[in-house]
């Protein structure tokens, strides 16, 4: 859905080009240990209005370390929208919509070194993003890679093919994005039919062939269509590389609803003495009577 631009009251345009890289002169103070850092996924399905209503909400929010990655995100005259206190970033190809947008606090520029590298897809783009002891691990680099795949030619294959989405990267990986694929792994109660299996199994097959872990709650949907014939899913994933994985904390769709039939997902990373311990068991309000059934039944199977 497009508007005019007077419309757009709080919302500029203009050409994004690029790839860009920003230096501070001096030596930037990085993320450090300890230091929390948020990204936000969700595919805007190239409307203003799921993309003012997320931005809306982090208005009053202060945070430097949050990174917003947009699926088909909306435009003007092939332009990205802009919003007050960030600087985007996304692929150009002349008369061309971007299919992903990167989106940073502007202070999180003098925080850190941005590298937005860009290819000649406007469906794939990778945010590097460079501090010393990024958080406080010997590795100086961390990648996001954005992703929006669509359906191809048949049932099965999908524009942007495993090899392009899951790349063997010896830093901190994040790839985050709509890849249109249902997989048990992360759906495991949703019965999945033979041509959805072979549309995901390459991807989750060379998942696990780089070690990429799937950091997102089983069952929980982020597709939630607006036709009520058609039943949630989760088509919204991310991979995340082994390097990673020790500094993940949370998954989660807790957002207000953007008016996108995909839910707003926020990814939470820190370093480990930052993350708080699991919670102990609640003895008293477990169900012991259930539960002795439960054990009693396990046993007179075997």
């Amino acid at each position: 859905m497009s508007r005019s631009a007077s419309h757009l009251k709080h919302t500029l345009c203009q050409t994004q080009p690029r790839k860009m890289l920003h230096n501070s002169q001096d030596s930037p103070p990085g993320l450090g240990p300890g230091h929390v850092f948020s990204i936000v996924q969700h595919n805007s399905l190239g409307s203003w209005d799921p993309f003012l209503s997320l931005f809306n909400s982090f208005a009053s929010v202060k945070l430097p370390s949050f990174i917003f990655c947009l699926q088909d995100p909306p435009d003007w005259r092939n332009s990205l929208p802009l919003f007050a206190d960030f600087t985007s970033f996304a692929p150009l190809i002349a008369n061309r919509r971007p299919q992903v947008a990167f989106y940073a606090f502007r202070s999180m520029i003098d925080m850190a070194t941005i590298t937005p590298i860009f290819t000649s897809r406007l469906d794939l783009a990778t945010f590097e993003i460079s501090a010393p002891s990024l958080f406080d691990i010997k590795a100086e680099r961390f990648h996001i890679l954005n992703c929006y795949s669509v359906w191809g030619s048949t049932a099965t294959e999908r524009t942007v093919s495993p090899t392009l989405a899951l790349p063997s990267t010896p830093f901190p990986t994040l790839v985050i994005g709509d890849f249109n694929i249902l997989n048990p792994s992360a759906e495991p109660i949703r019965r999945h039919n033979s041509s959805k299996l072979k549309a995901s199994f390459p991807y989750f097959s060379r998942a696990t062939e780089l070690g990429y872990t799937l950091p997102t709650t089983q069952g929980v949907h982020t597709l939630f269509p607006l036709q009520g014939s058609s039943r949630p899913s989760v088509l919204d994933l991310a991979f995340a590389s082994p390097p990673l994985m020790p500094f993940f904390q949370e998954w989660s769709t807790n957002l207000p609803s953007t008016e996108s039939d995909h839910a707003p997902i926020t990814i939470t990373m820190a370093h480990p003495i930052r993350a708080p311990p699991p919670p102990p068991p609640n003895w008293v309000r477990t169900g012991w009577p259930t539960l002795q059934l439960l054990i009693r039944k396990e046993k007179h199977d075997r």
